[in-house]
């Protein structure tokens, strides 16, 4: 059903056993269109849920809060472009918000790591790069320009580096909410319009490194808070939640992201055929003689990984 919703806003809102009575935040759309990570209140508090798409059906959402062993969360979550990593912001004993992250080790998750970046202020909103060597998240920290900016920190060896202000694209009101999309050089984020929890989407654009004006995202903004926005790897899917509920949505140029290319293939044994779970996938940049992005195939010899375009790959 497709919908007219505050004069401005066009969208398809997700059926039921997606959307609820109760509330359904921060839609979260995996690199290939098929898993969408969100935040809901239907079992009493805010946990993780995922869908999957089957048959071009949405199956009932899995509380992965439960299978995770977390609390409760504040905000969007990020999930890597093979689906093993997952960072998520979590209340401390000391009540600011601090940003953790899951694994999946096998068919097993570890443990909740708590990010080396987060301080006394709140850490939260994390949005991870599709070769997982950059996180942008929000903080009030102290070197902010208003109340909450956006920060980014990079994976350098082993560890990440002490966060940078993105003061080009922060102002003295509240910017949070980032999300990287996988192109590697468009960033959506929210920033307080003015008035008082009122909260629009912006969208810039990397060139040349460093990051172009925001431009308001007008036809997805409206007069109720627009915190947060999603899209896959291939552009085909463009989420956002209004109203507590979860919509599919339409975007059009300039506000586009770039398509990225999703290769999905299967390990398997070159006599027996039979699937080889745990085989290290590589994809490299061969003209910087480095890895860009490093999974392993699941249990059933499946894995993915997402290309952004513009430069040459290999994989082995």
């Amino acid at each position: 059903m497709v919908i007219l919703l505050l004069l401005t806003f066009i969208g398809t809102k997700l059926p039921s056993p997606v959307n609820t009575e109760f509330d359904e935040l921060f839609p979260c759309i995996s690199a290939d269109g098929k898993s969408i990570y969100f935040i809901s209140d239907r079992s009493g508090e805010f946990c993780l849920w995922v869908t999957r798409l089957r048959d071009s059906v949405w199956l009932s959402p899995v509380n992965l809060s439960e299978i995770l062993d977390i609390p409760e969360i504040e905000g969007p979550v990020s999930v890597s472009p093979d689906e093993y990593r997952i960072f998520f912001s979590c209340r401390t004993d000391r009540g600011d918000l601090d940003i953790y992250y899951v694994e999946k080790i096998g068919v097993e998750w570890s443990a909740p790591h708590p990010l080396p970046v987060n301080t006394d202020a709140d850490e939260w909103c994390p949005s991870l790069s599709v070769d997982g060597r950059t996180l942008y998240f929000a903080s009030n920290r102290e070197g902010s320009t208003g109340g909450y900016d956006i920060w980014v920190t990079h994976f350098i060896d082993t560890a990440w580096t002490e966060p940078e202000n993105l003061r080009s694209i922060n102002t003295i009101r509240d910017d949070i909410s980032p999300f990287i999309h996988y192109d590697n050089k468009t960033l959506y984020f929210a920033r307080n319009a003015g008035s008082l929890n009122d909260f629009d989407i912006f969208v810039t654009t990397k060139e040349n490194g460093k990051f172009t004006e925001p431009l308001s995202v007008t036809p997805l903004n409206t007069i109720s808070d627009d915190e947060y926005i999603s899209v896959d790897a291939k552009c085909k899917k463009f989420l956002a939640s209004y109203t507590g509920d979860i919509y599919l949505l339409s975007l059009s140029k300039p506000f586009r992201p770039e398509r990225s290319l999703v290769i999905a293939g299967i390990a398997q044994d070159r006599l027996e055929g039979a699937p080889l779970g745990g085989v290290r996938v590589v994809a490299r940049l061969p003209e910087e003689d480095r890895d860009f992005f490093v999974t392993r195939t699941n249990e059933l010899g499946e894995y993915k990984i997402v290309l952004p375009p513009g430069d040459v790959y290999t994989l082995q």
